[in-house]
This record gives structure tokens, C-alpha cells and sequence, in this order.
């Protein structure tokens, strides 16, 4: 497969190129032959005999979507108003059905933080890198169709919806069901939850690049037949991003990423097909850039998972450093040294092993000195009379000897970042 990045002839390994292009798409082509975008980006009406409240799917969903988009019309066609509730950074409602018990959450593209429309404006309205406003709809409804039930993401879909509340047009955005009874994981210690469930919303995580996960976003609900703390991942607004260098997990520190995956969690890992995602994000209107940093983490998952390491091994390599945020991830220098080669994949996977196994052989090296054990940055080296410069000798040094074959400068440079 050619490469989605700017290429250009260079020896591999330590290819340079210029940052990619990032091409935004507002809407999905898929969706605007349902419902087209008129010039301020708001769908049109809804078309044939809708009443003045109604709502209609704007693609073909799962069983459980179905039932929870009657739902939902039965309620709107019944006149119960959408309500605004004041949590969360966008415009975010509760709706109910014709009992007018919540059923779901809606969010509407053109409320998302930090749209003109949000009814929630902050001076500092949260943001990422290639996800423009209105784009979170879409990414809500990918990781439900990704998750395919593995996590427990709860149903999603795009919808349109037509109400009062809104004025006298419509509104298209992302609704979800409604999760009963449930609370914030911050309100629980981790250690409560369990291994399956930790691992399984990390997964996900790991897959689309989330940049907002927190113990918020988090529900537990307590299966009153176990008093099992249930975990429920919510609000993928901040998935699946251009670049992969801000992906936060608030779950790394937890002692159940310290555990090895289960059988079932390697063969669900190995039985990922990533051309098939890649084909229905591509059909959403997910960017090319977007796709490609899919790809990027899910093959170093694969390839981490295969190889033995875990959930926090992998965590640690997708994400950068809290002390050191300025400093690449070691997946953005896997992307960076790739970046060149022809062909691209070939190269990051190559890259990608050889990382993995120097991660492997680093953790059975007996503990190492004090220099050794020194980050790039020399300020802890300074205090035991050791700089950056021979520390980072003495841990490359080390890395070589636990692996003589990666002799390669590049993979070093990668590895000893990463490390």
C-alpha cells in the first residue's frame, strides 16, 4: 500500500519530510445524499410528511439502534422537549421518549465546542489537531461502530432532528443512548473495576488515538445481580485525530494495565481487520490523515499485544510523557523515521517490530544504574554527577547489548526515545 504521507527519496530510517497536509472534511459525503449541507453547514430540513417535531436516521444502523431511534421519535413526535443539561464543554441534550423517560443524549454538529452555536461558551473551549468543529458527530458514531460491543460502547448513530427547541430549522448530530443509574469512574477508585473491562476500553482507546479520556467520561454501573461495577466508555467526540501526539488515557496508571491480555483479548486484538475499518471511517467521512494515524496505533497494537507486552507498555508508547510533553511519543518517531520510505507500511512495521522487541528486551535487563535509568532531559543527572549526553551512551549501549541485531542508528534513536 503507498503511503498517505508526503514522500520523498531519502534513505529509510531517518527519512525527514514536512508535516502532512491536513485536509478537513466538515461532513460525510455518505450523509449529505440523505440530507444535504446548505451554505451555513446545517442540513436541510426534514423532508416528506414530518411534523413539526421528528427526527430520521442518516444511515443504516444495528437492531439496537433502531429500537433506540423509535424511541426517540416516538417522544419528539409526542412533543417532549429535548432538554439542555449544563454538563459537558458543547450543547448537549437529554431525550426522551413518549413515557418521557430519557432514552439518549444528543449533540448537535454545529454545538460542538467551540462552535458559534454552542450555548456553552468558554474563553479556552477544548480542541484538537485536525478536528474541526462538527466533526465530533461523526467520530461518536465511529467508535461505536468500531467497538462493535467489545467495550460497551453504548449505541450511536447520526441523527436529524427536528423541534421547537431548535428553532425552525433542524438539527444533525450524534445521539447515544442513555446509560441509567450510572456514575462518573472518578467517583470509585480503580481498583474496583475490573481487569476485562480496563483492558477492553483501552483497547479502544489505544485504536483511535483517544485525546480525552478521563475518569469522567467513564460510566460505572452496578449489576444489582453481582454488585459488579460495570465500566461504560463515553463521549468520542476527541477520537481518531490527524496526528497521534495527543492521546491521553487517564487509565495508564491503573494496576490492570499491568496485566498480561487475556486469551480472548489477544485473539479479539489478532482478529482486528483493519483494512474493513479503515473502508467504513473512510465511508463516514473520516480524513485521510485520520485513517492514517488509525492505522499507525492500530498496527503497533497488534504488533505490541502478539509480542507480550501490555496494556501500559503500549499505553506508554502511544502516549507522551506528562514530564516531558514536549517530546515525541514513541509512535510519532515510528511515524517520523517511517516518513520517506517507499513503501511507507512496510517501513513502520519493520520499524514497529523492532521497537517492540527493544521494549522486551529492556524489560528483562537486570535493573539498571542510575545513569542508565536517566531520561534525555540530564535534570536528574545533574544531581547524581551524571549528564544527559552519558547516560543516554550508557542506555544505548545497554539497549545494544540486549539486542545485538538492532544495529541500525534509527531504530536506536527510536527505541532510546521510547524508553
Amino acid at each position: 500500500m503507498t503511503s498517505p504521507l508526503p514522500t520523498r527519496t531519502h534513505n529509510c530510517r531517518r527519512a525527514i519530510s514536512p508535516r502532512p497536509h491536513l485536509h478537513h472534511h466538515t461532513y460525510s459525503p455518505q450523509l449529505a445524499i440523505l440530507s444535504p449541507v446548505n451554505e451555513i453547514g446545517l442540513r436541510s430540513p426534514l423532508g416528506g410528511e414530518a411534523g413539526p417535531s421528528s427526527c430520521r436516521s442518516l444511515r443504516k444502523d444495528t437492531p439496537e439502534v433502531e429500537r433506540l431511534v423509535t424511541r426517540v421519535r416516538a417522544g419528539l413526535e409526542l412533543g417532549v422537549a429535548p432538554k439542555l443539561i449544563p454538563e459537558g464543554e458543547g450543547g448537549t441534550y437529554v431525550l426522551f421518549d413518549a413515557a418521557k423517560r430519557p432514552v439518549a443524549i444528543f449533540k448537535p454538529s454545529d454545538e460542538e465546542p467551540p462552535s458559534l452555536n454552542n450555548p456553552k461558551k468558554h474563553a479556552e473551549s477544548p480542541s484538537r489537531k485536525g478536528i474541526i468543529p462538527g466533526d465530533g458527530a461523526i467520530r461518536e458514531t465511529a467508535a461505536y461502530l468500531l467497538d462493535r460491543g467489545w467495550a460497551g460502547v453504548p449505541p450511536t448513530t447520526m441523527l436529524e432532528i427536528r423541534h421547537p427547541v431548535f428553532g425552525p430549522g433542524c438539527k444533525v448530530g450524534s445521539v447515544q443512548e442513555w446509560i441509567h443509574d450510572s456514575e462518573a469512574a472518578g467517583s470509585y477508585g480503580a481498583s474496583l473495576f475490573s481487569t476485562a473491562d480496563v483492558h477492553r476500553i483501552g483497547i479502544l482507546d489505544v485504536r483511535t488515538l483517544n485525546t480525552d479520556r478521563h475518569d469522567g467520561n467513564m460510566l460505572v454501573l452496578r449489576q444489582s445481580e453481582s454488585s459488579r461495577l460495570k465500566l461504560i466508555p463515553i463521549d468520542h467526540g476527541f477520537v481518531l485525530p490527524a496526528e497521534p501526539g495527543e492521546a491521553f488515557f487517564d487509565w495508564l496508571n491503573w494496576p490492570q494495565t499491568r496485566l498480561p491480555f487475556s486469551p480472548d483479548e489477544l485473539e479479539y486484538i489478532a482478529r482486528i481487520d483493519i483494512d474493513a475499518d479503515i473502508k467504513m471511517l473512510r465511508k463516514l467521512g473520516l480524513n485521510s490523515d485520520s485513517l492514517a494515524a488509525y492505522r499507525m496505533a492500530t498496527v503497533l497494537l497488534k504488533i505490541a499485544a502478539a509480542a507480550g507486552l501490555t496494556l501500559h507498555d503500549i499505553g506508554e508508547m502511544v502516549c507522551r510523557s506528562a514530564t516531558y510533553s514536549d517530546r515525541p511519543s514513541a509512535l510519532e518517531d515510528l511515524a517520523e523515521d517511517a516518513r520517506g520510505c517507499e513503501p511507507f507500511w512496510d517501513e513502520f512495521e519493520a520499524l514497529t517490530v523492532e521497537l517492540v522487541a527493544a521494549r522486551k528486551a529492556a524489560a528483562s535487563l537486570p535493573k539498571p544504574s542510575p545513569a542508565a535509568s536517566l531520561r534525555l532531559s540530564g535534570g536528574i543527572g545533574a544531581s547524581v554527577g551524571v549528564n544527559a549526553s552519558t547516560a543516554k551512551s550508557q542506555l544505548r549501549s545497554e539497549l545494544h547489548m540486549a539486542s545485538p541485531s538492532m544495529h541500525k542508528s534509527s531504530s536506536v534513536e527510536t527505541i532510546f526515545a521510547a524508553v
